[in-house]
């Protein structure tokens, strides 16, 4: 059983198991409870996969350890915006419940009170990324009446799968910085949000006649781990903070393109050419990690990747 603490099988193979048996399955249910909590299944699929790495540890004292939890957080709140069943949620409440406890999340992740700079950079910057994912038109469901358009399920996922693809080619991106940058423990758990967050939305872009739309309340808490993770890779200076900006660039991709004639035209592959159009920041922000200078002594922050004497987590830059 050794394979289970595999950095393959951590960050790639168990996300991967989880969110299909848990998004998939309930997203072949033809029924109106299995259309509205199938895309949950990958913020589940997140928490189990953070039992094994990096665990929910208490009293959690390194933001690697606080991630779990703030995604917890996230969770919960995301399934009371689900079990509140409304057919037109009011979308700037949820971005104002969501930025508020990322605003929280903020102050705890800052583990020196003075830097509150850090914690209102943080929340304000987390807040515009939260609005892209949670500020949209509402997405529903397939319904099941008989004079529903054939191009009706396929134009409902588009908003949410695109925004699907967004969050996948971002989190790659924080992987990427975090690999090369020697922070590995960042880059499984980026990866790990990478997988959980493109199994839902490829299922629903392979399949638009099942009219799997993916809610924005399903999107936050994953939205939120990435924040967790970004806001690790950003704190220890302006170098890696600002090719953290680069790469939140990517979430305007869904918005610049839900205001294109171009995307009415072809809903089908919107998401595609979302995920194309955000990959651009991320080659920048790559491009600028390999091709500039090297990473500063200590820029991974104190992220908690275990003791200092593991040559596994060992920043590659001291």
């Amino acid at each position: 059983m050794s394979f289970i603490h595999h950095p393959a099988f951590q960050s790639l193979g168990l996300p991967l198991l989880l969110t299909l048996v848990l998004t998939v399955s309930l997203g072949m249910r033809q029924t109106s409870a299995g259309l509205r909590w199938w895309a949950m299944g990958s913020a589940m699929a997140l928490l189990l996969s953070f039992l094994l790495l990096p665990g929910f540890d208490w009293p959690a004292t390194a933001r690697a350890q606080k991630l779990p939890w703030i995604a917890l957080g996230g969770t919960g709140l995301a399934f009371v915006w689900v079990l509140s069943g409304a057919t037109q949620p009011n979308r700037w409440m949820h971005w104002a419940m969501g930025s508020a406890l990322w605003a929280v999340a903020c102050v705890w992740l800052t583990a020196d009170p003075a830097q509150w700079a850090h914690s209102l950079l943080g929340a304000l910057a987390g807040a515009a990324v939260l609005a892209s994912l949670l500020i949209k038109r509402p997405i529903q469901g397939r319904t099941q009446g008989a004079h529903e358009p054939p191009s009706t399920p396929a134009k409902a996922a588009v908003n949410g799968v695109a925004d699907s693809a967004t969050l996948t080619v971002a989190a790659l991106g924080l992987a990427g910085i975090a690999a090369a940058g020697g922070s590995l423990l960042l880059a499984q758990l980026a990866m790990m949000l990478g997988v959980v967050t493109a199994v839902p939305g490829l299922w629903a872009w392979l399949r638009p006649a099942a009219g799997l739309a993916i809610q924005p309340a399903a999107l936050f808490p994953l939205g939120l781990a990435w924040l967790v993770i970004a806001y690790s890779l950003a704190v220890p200076g302006p170098s890696t903070a600002g090719r953290v900006a680069v790469i939140a660039l990517a979430f305007a991709a869904p918005v610049l393109l839900k205001r294109a004639s171009w995307s009415a035209r072809h809903p089908r592959w919107t998401p595609l050419l979302t995920a194309m159009l955000a990959a651009l920041p991320v080659v920048v922000a790559l491009a600028w990690l390999l091709l500039g200078d090297a990473a500063p002594p200590g820029a991974d922050g104190s992220l908690g990747e275990t003791t200092e004497d593991d040559p596994y987590y060992k920043p590659t830059w001291e």
